[in-house]
């Protein structure tokens, strides 16, 4: 077995510092006396994903490791100040490569998928179908209740506008998207890249 190694990782700018180790193909996120407050062997992942979304000035990234029974996520939300090259964001990806790195010696074939959760993705979905049907509806209800034309006419424009972001809600993140799956020692590559 490997030596154990420590990585600090700052979630956000208040939150406190966690502590993850790697030893080998066991991921545990550890108290500062080094007792584990969980464990996980890499061998027993299921699925894997890789998130990274900017958001104005800010950008959120995870890991999720899904295991047999658990998951286990290591994640970090940074503003632009402390972002690319600062020391919480190398903090970060160092811990990101080591556990990537340890997961693709425990599982060489395994696949990481790259982007929103399934059930983001379909909360995504369904509320562009809302918006349709708001945007459907809103114009035709007017036009019953006041029979006026230019009601209907000042009421149809948003109405057009729900109906057109409900239907790019709806392709962009539907049930029939592609899941992107990419190797995990590409992901590492790119990671190892930005730094």
């Amino acid at each position: 077995m490997s030596r154990a190694r420590v990585y600090p990782v700052k979630p956000a700018a208040l939150r406190a510092t966690r502590r993850y180790q790697i030893a080998g193909t066991s991921l545990s996120e550890v108290k500062e006396a080094g007792s584990p407050l969980w464990q996980a062997d890499l061998k027993n992942v299921t699925h894997a994903r890789w998130q990274s979304r900017r958001l104005g000035q800010s950008i959120t990234r995870m890991l999720v490791l899904h295991l047999e029974e658990d998951r286990r996520e290591i994640r970090q939300h940074l503003t632009r100040r402390a972002f690319l090259g600062g020391p919480d964001d190398m903090a970060f990806r160092a811990a990101i490569i080591a556990t990537l790195e340890a997961l693709m010696a425990a599982q060489p074939t395994r696949e990481i998928e790259e982007g929103l959760s399934e059930r983001l993705a379909r909360l995504i979905h369904f509320s562009g179908l809302g918006l349709m049907v708001a945007g459907i509806s809103l114009p035709i209800l007017t036009l019953l209740q006041t029979q006026s034309l230019l009601d209907f006419a000042t009421d149809a424009m948003p109405g057009l506008l729900a109906v057109f972001l409900g239907m790019a809600l709806r392709k962009g993140y539907g049930p029939k998207r592609q899941r992107r799956m990419r190797p995990i020692a590409e992901l590492i590559a790119e990671l190892k890249a930005e730094a």
